[in-house]
């Protein structure tokens, strides 16, 4: 019985290798026929996801954020089929709370690449913290369908109080705190704001003008001559820096991001969707990844970190 009984010891470790070996071939050799393909890792071969949830935030109940970005790397899969569920939401101290007031919302844009947004469900349902979400997304095309968990690497500040007005504001004067509208919002020449500069439209800072903490637009946004952001920016649209601009922290921005003659940016430059111009003597104090364009690097530039270009420099 000895010889048998070791002979059945092998046959069953061979079984075990061959079951767990080609897992990942075999999702992909049987795509076609349906199988359900779990990702297992941000640059998977069907999809590939990238957390966006360090620039993160969502400031009252009508304000949206990008907490993940989703690119269809197969082509039998189709951006207008994501779905999104939000499992859970964690508090600061690890606790769960109610998942129910927010809501998840998938927006391609049309070149295979889907947005993953945030918003609140109701004004008040949540209270005014940083949170952790862990959010479900499943994209499914011809005969494929992947399935991913994640969870933002970083807690998103969230509120969802009573938002901000509408109107355009234009500070005349020194402003001794937030700034904050739906619309497009100025600082003319040589006034500050000792506070953050919210606008769901442009944001500009006129010559000389500053502005102690970060700035977020939903459009362009422009630092004009030796205008000074003591924090970082976000911005929906284009990002300007005119000549000897001075920016505390990072730059991210859907479209491009300019940075003109001795301007200085203390963190990162990260362009989603644009291209990035470090024109001559201007310097980046962090990486400058252009994810879907060029990155242009002027005369005696300066970049202490990675230039990263998903089209190519110049």
């Amino acid at each position: 019985m000895a010889p048998i009984i070791k002979l059945a010891v092998v046959c069953i470790l061979v079984g075990a290798v061959l079951l767990i070996g080609p897992t990942v071939g075999f999702s992909q050799l049987e795509a076609d026929r349906g199988v359900t393909v779990q990702t297992a890792t941000d640059d998977s071969a069907f999809l590939e996801i990238t957390d966006r949830s360090a620039t993160a935030s969502l400031s009252n109940a009508v304000d949206t954020t990008a907490v993940y970005d989703l690119r269809m790397a197969s082509e039998s899969l189709s951006e207008n089929t994501v779905d999104t569920t939000l499992l859970s939401v964690i508090d600061g101290q690890g606790s769960p709370v109610s998942a129910t007031a927010l809501e998840t919302v998938p927006v391609a844009d049309g070149t295979d690449d889907v947005s993953l947004l945030v918003q609140c469900v109701t004004e008040g349902g949540i209270a005014d913290g940083s949170y952790t979400l862990e959010i479900a997304m499943q994209a499914t095309g011809s005969g494929v369908t992947v399935d991913a968990v994640r969870s933002t690497g970083t807690p998103v500040p969230i509120s969802c109080g009573e938002p901000p007005t509408d109107e355009d504001i234009t500070v005349i004067e020194d402003e001794p705190g937030n700034v904050e509208t739906t619309g497009n919002v100025t600082v003319e020449n040589g006034n500050d704001v000792n506070g953050d500069v919210s606008g769901g439209g442009s944001v500009t800072l006129d010559n000389g003008a500053s502005v102690s903490g970060n700035i977020s637009s939903g459009g362009d946004t422009t630092v004009s001559n030796n205008g000074n952001v003591g924090g970082g920016i976000e911005s929906g649209g284009t990002v300007t820096i005119n000549n000897n601009g001075n920016i505390g922290g990072g730059i991210t921005a859907e479209g491009d991001i300019i940075l003109t003659n001795n301007g200085i940016v203390n963190g990162d430059v990260i362009s989603y969707n644009g291209n990035i111009e470090i024109s001559n003597n201007g310097e980046v104090r962090g990486d400058v990844i252009a994810h879907n364009g060029t990155v242009c690097i002027g005369n005696n530039a300066v970049v202490t970190g990675q230039v990263i270009a998903g089209q190519g420099t110049c």
